[in-house]
């Protein structure tokens, strides 16, 4: 015979309270476990590529932009040259640890410009509202209504392309995103009973935005940063590929590529080490973001 909760005495909401918390718990230790999976696997794959591009501001092998005739299109592996050189005798390693730095550093820094200012516009927009809240949804609605690259190359034909230029035009193509994102986040906190808690014992607005409402945004940005970021340096490899970005002889990853690409067969070292990089670091910021996600999702 089957035991019931009347045969064995127990009440059976208290087995089924047992049984739900048992099973919460084993959801959330696979979350953790995947998670923590992800983010170290995300890191790591980060760093593998960042690294070397950190080391190239204080060494690096041969002059990124020096040629060698006597030495072209030495595959990997040959001699000094442990990536091989390119169809000018560069060496390709070099020029790939110099080329990040110049990959690397526009993503930063247009990650820091999109970040702050889709956070201040979209928090600023949230509780000091009405005029200020109806002119950044007008403005967002009108940018994300024209092509992105379309602005990225009006911008880029006005001023000229550099590192600063491709930083300034990428992040103003890409703020409607954060502050979007930080208006609906900063509302839904605005209701919560601890905002209301300490609006009742007089805490400005400032106040509450920096004290209570931005750390408790802080993980949705953190996860958008990791994600942006990846799709950035595909949108700066992109134009480096197609000519608009950091121009000859300075190197980039997408200009290694597209330097690359008549040399596919007899050369094909010269595109493989660029493309693999952009590949590994962009690859590497989405499983972070997603681990990240799924980590402050279980909390």
């Amino acid at each position: 015979m089957i035991s019931t909760p009347e045969h064995t005495g127990l009440p059976g909401n208290s087995i089924n309270v047992v049984e739900a918390d048992q099973v919460a718990a084993s959801g959330k230790s696979r979350r953790w476990s995947t998670s923590t999976v992800k983010i170290i696997i995300g890191t790591l794959m980060i760093a593998l590529v960042t690294a070397p591009v950190l080391v190239s501001f204080f060494w690096l092998p041969f002059d990124p932009n020096a040629t060698e005739f006597s030495a072209l299109l030495v595959p990997p592996g040959w001699g000094e040259h442990l990536l091989g050189t390119d169809h000018l005798g560069r060496d390709v390693l070099s020029r790939l640890m110099a080329g990040g730095r110049v990959s690397l550093s526009v993503a930063v820094l247009a990650v820091i410009m999109t970040n702050s200012l889709g956070t201040v516009l979209g928090l600023l927009a949230a509780y000091f509202g009405r005029w200020l809240d109806w002119g950044l949804t007008l403005l967002a609605e009108i940018q994300l209504a024209l092509p992105s690259i379309l602005i990225i190359l009006v911008f880029l034909a006005l001023i000229g392309p550099s590192v600063l230029t491709l930083a300034l035009v990428i992040g103003l193509s890409d703020w409607v995103i954060y502050a979007r994102m930080m208006r609906s986040r900063a509302i839904v906190e605005g209701e919560r009973e601890y905002v209301t808690a300490a609006r009742a014992l007089g805490a400005s607005n400032t106040r509450i935005i920096s004290r209570h409402v931005l750390p408790n945004v802080l993980p949705t940005l953190i996860v958008l940063t990791t994600v942006l970021f990846g799709s950035v340096i595909l949108l700066e490899s992109s134009l480096s590929y197609l000519g608009l970005g950091v121009q000859r002889p300075n190197p980039s990853w997408g200009r290694m590529v597209s330097d690359g690409r008549d040399y596919i067969v007899t050369g094909w070292w010269i595109s493989l080490a660029p493309a693999l990089s952009i590949g590994i670091i962009v690859l590497g910021a989405t499983i972070l973001g997603d681990g990240l996600r799924q980590r402050w999702k279980m909390e």
